[in-house]
């Protein structure tokens, strides 16, 4: 970027393939999830038990997340989600719908508060 033009305020670095980010979307929400370290098992294991599950729910847009690489905060792990929307209205709506309430279990349970 030149120097006249812009400055980066935030940068992370996600451990997950690149081909899975839902570039092609016209809209891309990026979610952040902290976890509780001694929950970080669990928060992924329900994550990917639900996966397919909630990406039927964001279809035919993708989503994938990953840890974030760097902490943040020593207290706490990250995870980034990658989110592939038409709409950003569809965002908002995405957690009060019905279909995503008969999820199994929401990985959000082991999110810090």
């Amino acid at each position: 970027m030149v120097n006249d033009q812009g400055s980066v305020k935030w940068m992370c670095h996600v451990a997950m393939p690149h081909d899975e980010i839902p570039f092609d979307a016209p809209v891309l929400s990026i979610d952040r999830h902290f976890v509780e370290p001694a929950q970080k098992s669990a928060f992924e294991q329900a994550f990917n038990a639900n996966k397919d599950y909630f990406a039927s729910c964001t279809a035919p847009r993708k989503m994938s997340g990953g840890w974030r690489i760097e902490k943040e905060y020593e207290f706490r792990e990250e995870w980034v989600l990658f989110i592939g929307w038409d709409e950003v209205w569809q965002h908002y709506a995405f957690p009060q719908s019905e279909k995503f309430q008969e999820g199994q279990e929401n990985p959000g349970s082991h999110v810090c508060s």
